[in-house]
């Protein structure tokens, strides 16, 4: 069968080894499943949907368990976080955080975890301070908000 990168697939664990899973992909072909890219238990046998990585000149394909690119994954990553956030009413992690800690609780990176909650957070902020401030008569424009800074002087 030919895939194309970031095509979702079906995932078989038939082994594990030192770089991470050997996997069935679709019950034809064997990829190779990063360590870097798991964030949950498995284990032989274990079927799980995943996703073309990369497919190497020698014809052997890395997979994903994610979606690959931020466009791709973010919505899954906001819907697990608001998920936590209305059983919780708290999410107790911050930037701060121990990358364990962020796969222990979310099942993802904490490159995802912070391009996902965090900059969605500090782009909330200072789009309200910059509201706060127009309301108050300040004159802002919209470059002021923009350039964050990197205005010539």
């Amino acid at each position: 069968m030919n895939y194309t990168q970031g095509d979702r697939v079906d995932l078989f664990i038939v082994r594990a080894t030192q770089l991470g899973y050997v996997v069935l992909i679709d019950n034809e072909v064997e990829g190779l499943l990063f360590k870097s890219d798991v964030f949950q238990p498995l284990q032989k046998g274990d079927q799980v949907k995943g996703y073309i990585k990369f497919i190497r000149e020698d014809k052997k394909i890395d997979v994903s368990l994610r979606p690959q690119g931020f466009r791709n994954a973010i919505d899954a990553d906001c819907d697990k976080i608001l998920s936590i956030l209305k059983k919780d009413k708290r999410l107790n992690l911050t930037d701060k955080s121990s990358p364990e800690d962020i796969k222990s609780q979310l099942n993802m990176s904490k490159k995802d975890f912070l391009l996902t909650f965090m900059l969605t957070n500090m782009m909330f902020h200072a789009s309200m301070a910059y509201a706060l401030l127009r309301s108050q008569g300040v004159p802002l424009g919209k470059l002021d908000f923009l350039a964050a800074g990197n205005l010539p002087s």
